[in-house]
């Protein structure tokens, strides 16, 4: 069973929001569009979405978008003169990924795809947590070497978890791993010197 059932793409730029609308439609997303931040605050307050695309400006201007729902995964689209302020959205963890306008429909599919990746490892995890007797009477479930067996619905967490769960099944090739996780190996190579940071983590 697919994981991810909906999808709201707001940007007031109609050609932008076809794109990532048509893309999600063919990857058999339920999605509709919204033009502004009032719409997008309106919508969430009526309906959860797994996936939200959103113009940065919108993101900038509808204030408590991010806490109406904290499990929809959020991803903004920018121009790339604002680059750096989506990346600081990023880094925050309030936003997943971001998108360059103009970007292509094949963009949008690597987004879908990442984005149940990450869908599918909550849902494991939630599995878990039920199975999961007290600590001081049941061993904790053995987690993928170098990974926390901490469960965790924060973004910044699931997407190590998953890179470092790719890591090992691939033995640690960046080029299998990129291909596998629908990502460019500059943007995993970034990733695992970050992760490089945490004396807890051994990189092959």
């Amino acid at each position: 069973m697919d994981m991810m059932e909906t999808a709201l793409v707001v940007d007031e730029d109609f050609l932008m929001r076809g794109y990532a609308l048509d893309r999600l439609k063919q990857e058999g997303v339920y999605a509709i569009e919204a033009s502004s931040g009032k719409e997008l605050l309106r919508l969430q307050a009526s309906q959860k979405f797994d996936l939200v695309f959103a113009d940065l400006d919108i993101f900038q201007t509808a204030d408590g978008v991010f806490n109406r729902e904290p499990d929809t995964i959020y991803v903004v689209m920018t121009s790339f003169r604002n680059v750096d302020k989506a990346i600081q959205l990023v880094s925050s963890g309030k936003v997943y990924d971001y998108l360059v306008k103009p970007f292509s429909p094949e963009q949008v599919s690597v987004i879908i795809s990442r984005t149940r990746e990450l869908l599918r490892l909550r849902a494991q995890i939630e599995l878990l947590e039920k199975k999961a007797a007290p600590a001081d009477r049941r061993p904790q479930p053995m987690a993928s070497p170098g990974v926390s067996s901490e469960s965790t619905t924060n973004l910044q967490d699931l997407e190590r978890q998953t890179i470092m769960r790719v890591l090992h099944e691939t033995r640690g090739s960046r080029t299998v791993m990129a291909e596998k996780l629908g990502i460019s190996v500059r943007t995993l190579r970034n990733k695992l010197t970050q992760y490089k940071q945490d004396a807890s983590i051994q990189l092959p």
